[in-house]
């Protein structure tokens, strides 16, 4: 057989590096205008260990140089690890990634993680966007499931089967699968098809926002015995595949509930009851091959028309009667299909039949009745210890008047009033007849089982944990568990089959784990996977019944924790001052580098000395050790001119006169005007390309960063402070131009 392979194509988005230019003074607003996506990205569920890649888009909605950051808001989930497919110290932050450059993220335990991206042009925020990750321990899984006639979802892995009518010879089957971007989806057909091209219109199968594809499966291209296997590369389901002849299949409803004929012997097992407050019933009968449905009723009573319509003709009485449902003969493809018919019983009464239920204390229906049979599908289980008491709830269109309970042995358990009370240890019953009332016909009669033992009602296991992750810097995990009544608890790794929906005890080398202490041991430190430890505990002496089995997921990575690097957010000085970073790390090995060192410098112990007004990017690291990541801050200094007193004036101060603008060597002008009359500072604004900027000083020279072959206006204006409290300003000289050197 061939394998039929279909790629679902994912997109993928992108982002990564650090490089940092001088930003705008503070204040300056910040234009969102974009209209493409940064990255087509939409929120997404990922597995602990997952990675992802992204794509940056063309960009081309922005300026030539846009860049683009992405920032992850948890980075002990999700973290940055690759930058156009090559390694990068992992961090919660990337920086100056390009049009069309790649990203990857990597997903580290449970929780959740809200991933920023930000357009940058010439240091001004242009356009965001923002999508999440959550992270999941569990397993991937592959779901496979058809609808049935009803429009019921069904389990695909049970089994399809497939008939030779327009209704019955094709199946549509929906995947879904939480990570459903994988290249290695494949549909394959093995056992008795004689076509070897496997014609299973595999062609239809489509990726979607839901994670979710489909494909038809038709009979002809498979045959009986056959199974389909389902594979994503990692995960593989069976679906049997089983093809019937030309045999009519009847689907009926009453009323509008499905009914089934149980035993075959072609008698549904519901009946329809009448009476004179209930005089009518519907049904609705069809044929997998479209044949023509008729409906007879024996009795002149009971009436029914070509439409399944049922109703009492005359007044009710006590009466049988039998409507016959057939499905016509026809032929298909030349072959002769026979009539199929089914009967459903109507018993009708001058009377409502008498109806009772109980339910249990936790809500679930142990009893169902009407006129004189009743179905008891459960028990009560009593103790001397723990449960001394329970409840059961009886209901019936009789009223509580024509109800009778009680508990046919009160030395092993007493009733009252729907309370049970254990006594002693012993099985008994409870007793229960419902009679008929005036209105209505039928008595019903039954026993529930009370069982009352000595011993605590059931034990139970309580983990201390959810969850548990395992990598490099922390391979030993204590797994604790308890139980109500001090049961002794084993441990178990087991692995969990998605075909089977079983657990089987897990055969690997990778991870170890004691069943007696519950230590969880990541020995090989270097695969990655997902497992469940499995907690039990066996018959106790003092319990009646197990535990329900827990089972905790467990995944092992072969990674380090992130960084635990700390330094201050923002640092704020004035020229000629120095402040401290505050950065701290376990590894105690940190480094810095100013990103403008004529704004600041930064020394070895982390120590800025302001020198001139601006901003200026201090990139903090700290070395990886054998348990942590290498970690990486950015931290923002803001440094502002040393403020002088005001003078107290009156009269605005003089223009400036004398302005000059020339080259310096290293991508810098040079700024210089005359000293201005009764002025305290000045104001130069300056223009380079598309953008405005504007410094204040006191001073009359100062050097401005523009890149080679840049061009550059500028024009400067003093000020003073009126009555030395108002700035006012005196006029702006005229603009000087100069493009700089590209050298």
């Amino acid at each position: 057989m061939k394998n039929m392979k279909k790629i679902i194509a994912v997109a993928l988005a992108a982002t990564t590096a650090m490089s940092f230019v001088p930003v705008a003074p503070l204040g300056t607003p910040v234009a969102a205008y974009a209209q493409e996506k940064i990255v087509s990205a939409g929120d997404i569920s990922l597995a602990i260990g997952d990675e992802k890649t992204y794509t940056v888009g063309s960009l081309s909605d922005f300026a030539d140089g846009a860049t683009v950051t992405a920032t992850s808001s948890n980075s002990q989930v999700v973290h940055f690890i690759k930058k156009n497919g090559s390694s990068v110290a992992a961090t919660d932050k990337l920086e100056g990634l390009k049009k069309n450059e790649t990203f990857t993220v990597k997903t580290l335990k449970d929780g959740s993680a809200k991933i920023t991206l930000k357009v940058v042009v010439n240091n001004e925020t242009r356009a965001s966007e923002e999508f999440n990750i959550t992270v999941s321990a569990k397993a991937q899984t592959i779901v496979a499931s058809y609808l049935d006639e009803n429009g019921k979802t069904v389990d695909a892995t049970t089994g399809i089967v497939l008939g030779t009518s327009a209704a019955t010879k094709s199946k549509e089957i929906t995947l879904k699968s939480r990570n459903f971007d994988s290249d290695q989806w494949s549909y394959v057909i093995t056992g008795n098809t004689a076509n070897s091209t496997n014609k299973i219109h595999a062609g239809d199968i489509a990726n979607s926002a839901t994670d979710t594809a489909t494909f038809t499966v038709t009979a002809g291209d498979v045959a009986d015995s056959d199974e389909i296997i389902v594979s994503n590369g990692a995960k593989t389901i069976i679906i049997p595949v089983k093809v019937v002849g030309n045999v009519q299949t009847l689907t009926t409803r009453i009323d509008g509930e499905l009914v089934e004929d149980a035993n075959n012997d072609g008698l549904y097992d519901e009946v329809i009851y009448l009476d004179d407050k209930t005089k009518t019933a519907s049904i609705s009968s069809a044929s997998d091959f479209g044949t023509d449905i008729s409906f007879t009723s024996n009795k002149d009573l009971v009436v029914v028309d070509n439409k399944g319509n049922v109703k009492l003709n005359g007044a009710a009485k006590d009466e049988h009667a039998t409507i016959t449902i057939k499905a016509a003969a026809t032929k298909v493809s030349g072959k002769a299909v026979e009539s199929v018919t089914k009967t459903v019983k109507v018993e009708v009464s001058n009377k409502a039949q008498t109806t009772v239920s109980v339910k249990n204390s936790a809500g679930k229906t142990i009893v169902t009745g009407r006129k004189d049979t009743a179905e008891v599908t459960g028990s009560v289980l009593l103790s001397t210890k723990d449960l001394k008491e329970d409840t059961v709830t009886i209901t019936s269109n009789v009223g509580d008047a024509y109800v009778i309970v009680e508990s046919a042995d009160p030395s092993i358990f007493a009733y009252k009033s729907g309370k049970l009370t254990a006594v002693k240890a012993g099985e008994s019953m409870l007793k229960v007849t419902v009679k008929n009332s005036d209105a209505t016909t039928g008595t019903i009669t039954f026993d529930i089982p009370v069982k009352v033992v000595d011993k605590y009602a059931k034990e139970s296991i309580k983990a201390e944990s959810d969850s548990v992750f395992l990598n490099t810097a922390h391979p030993i995990v204590t797994v604790k568990a308890s139980t109500a009544y001090g049961s002794a608890v084993k441990y178990r790794l087991v692995t969990y089959n998605d075909t089977t929906k079983e657990y089987a005890e897990y055969q690997g080398q990778d991870v170890k784990l004691n069943a007696v202490t519950g230590d969880v041991t990541y020995v090989s430190q270097k695969n990655s996977g997902n497992l469940f430890v499995e907690v039990s505990t066996p018959s106790h002496a003092a319990t009646e019944v197990e535990a329900d089995k827990v089972y905790i997921p467990l995944t092992y990575s072969a990674t380090k924790d992130a960084s635990d690097l700390k330094a201050a957010a923002v640092l704020t000085l004035k020229v000629g001052q120095t402040g401290s970073l505050g950065a701290t790390a376990t590894t105690g090995k940190i480094t810095y580098k100013s990103s403008d060192a004529t704004i600041a410098t930064v020394s070895a112990d982390g120590t800025v000395t302001a020198l001139t007004a601006g901003t200026v990017m201090i990139t903090v690291k700290a070395a990886a050790t054998d348990k942590l990541e290498e970690g990486q801050k950015i931290v923002p200094v803001v440094i502002t001119e040393e403020e002088k007193a005001p003078v107290v004036v009156n009269n605005k101060p003089s223009a400036v006169t004398g302005l000059k603008v020339t080259n310096v060597k290293g991508e810098k002008v040079k700024v210089s005007y005359k000293k201005a009359k009764n002025t305290v500072g000045y104001q130069v604004y300056y223009k380079i390309g598309g953008s405005a900027y504007t410094k204040y000083t006191s001073k009359t020279t100062l050097n401005l960063k523009v890149k080679a072959g840049a061009k550059i206006s500028v024009k400067v204006r003093a000020y003073n402070y009126k009555d030395n409290t108002v700035k006012q300003f005196g006029k702006y000289c005229a603009y000087k131009t100069l493009k700089t050197d590209k050298k």
